[in-house]
């Protein structure tokens, strides 16, 4: 191998001497993403989108502010999972067509649910 040819792969192999032992990028290794990174990140679950960052909606989306009467973490995270199928059960969402969201683990819907509950008004007693 020619002096030129190998410094590619001199480069390569010094490059992967200097990174941390066991960094990777696999689930787990890096710090799950708050609940505000999920809500507004337009790229996985994209809520801004049509909700807006503070809730307060879009003309794609409704205003969430108000509707914390209707909501707790478990039924969001529901929600959130397949609207489709909750919207079928529950008539306070039924004429209320939102896309379905990307998958996403338990953990983050859970995040992301108790985030956009803080968005909304508390629930009233």
């Amino acid at each position: 191998m020619r002096p030129a040819q190998a410094i590619p792969s001199l480069l390569l192999l010094l490059l992967a001497g200097s990174c941390e032992p066991g960094a990777s990028s696999e689930e787990g290794s890096l710090p799950p993403p708050s609940g505000k990174e999920l809500y507004n990140d337009r790229g996985a679950a994209a809520c801004v989108l049509c909700h807006a960052t503070d809730g307060s909606g879009t003309l794609l989306g409704v205003d969430l502010r108000d509707k914390g009467a209707h909501w707790d973490e478990e039924k969001l995270s529901a929600y959130i999972a397949d609207p489709e199928a909750y919207a079928t059960n529950n008539a306070h969402v039924e004429h209320v067509r939102m896309p379905q969201p990307p998958p996403m683990s338990d953990r983050d819907r859970a995040t992301l649910a108790r985030y956009t509950l803080g968005l909304m008004k508390p629930r009233q007693p």
